[in-house]
């Protein structure tokens, strides 16, 4: 929404979607407070760019692992969608899906390595 969400003081930073910059502010600020880890839910139509790409250079920008949490595997991806998500997956520590059908779905479209996949 134009005017953002009320938070509580809990959260630090908002990332503004279609904002590359603001994606980088928020590497930063993930790279000095002292995390060890970072969790990224991943759903399609909440990253900017064509098909969320604006968040892969915040994900390479990174220096502590990633998980991913994986909430849509497209069974026909185009071929940026495709492109895009395995990106994601290369640089993420851990790939996080609720199915076995996504796990499977995963390593024969996408070519994730089956050991970094997790079950939940």
């Amino acid at each position: 929404i134009a005017e953002g969400y009320n938070y509580n003081n809990a959260v630090r930073f908002e990332i503004e979607e279609q904002d590359q910059v603001s994606y980088a502010r928020a590497a930063d600020y993930i790279n000095h407070c002292g995390a060890s880890v970072v969790c990224v839910q991943h759903e399609y139509g909440i990253y900017g760019g064509p098909c969320g790409q604006m968040l892969i250079p915040f994900l390479r920008a990174l220096k502590i692992p990633i998980v991913i949490t994986l909430h849509t595997i497209l069974q026909e991806p185009s071929v940026e969608q495709r492109r895009i998500l395995e990106h994601i997956i290369h640089i993420s520590s851990r790939v996080v899906t609720m199915a076995e059908v996504g796990r499977n779905m995963l390593t024969n479209i996408y070519n994730a390595d089956y050991k970094k996949i997790a079950l939940i």
